[in-house]
């Protein structure tokens, strides 16, 4: 799941490594079940609709917020060298083209605010 909503690196454009972190392995993923013994069906589904909580939330590391007229997403990185491009920390997924996106950088160390505004094309 992490690869489809993640951006990987490249040669122009380093990937988000804030708070990704790589699930860890799980035994619960590769026990049989047998009856009577291990966890049941219902214990294995609870654990998964669990798992796949905790990925979309490590994945999914933004704030939302909803205004009268717009959503908004914030985030925050906590570094990046100067002149150096980096991915959002994961692909953004709209029900309906939002035509633009408006968006705002601000630095611990700055007080210039740097705005803009994205054009979608379908």
């Amino acid at each position: 799941m992490a690869k489809a909503l993640k951006h990987q690196k490249s040669v122009s454009v380093n990937e988000y490594e804030d708070n990704f972190e790589v699930p860890s392995y799980n035994q619960l993923d590769n026990l049989p079940h047998l009856p009577f013994y291990g966890p049941s069906y219902e214990e294995q589904i609870k654990h998964h609709k669990e798992e796949y909580k905790d990925r979309i939330e490590e994945i999914f590391c933004y704030e939302y917020f909803k205004d009268n007229e717009k959503d908004i997403i914030m985030y925050n990185q906590s570094y990046i060298k100067q002149k150096n491009n980096t991915f959002l920390p994961s692909v953004l997924l709209f029900k309906s083209n939002p035509g633009k996106i408006h968006y705002e950088i601000s630095a611990k160390y700055s007080p210039e605010l740097i705005t803009g505004e994205l054009e979608l094309t379908e």
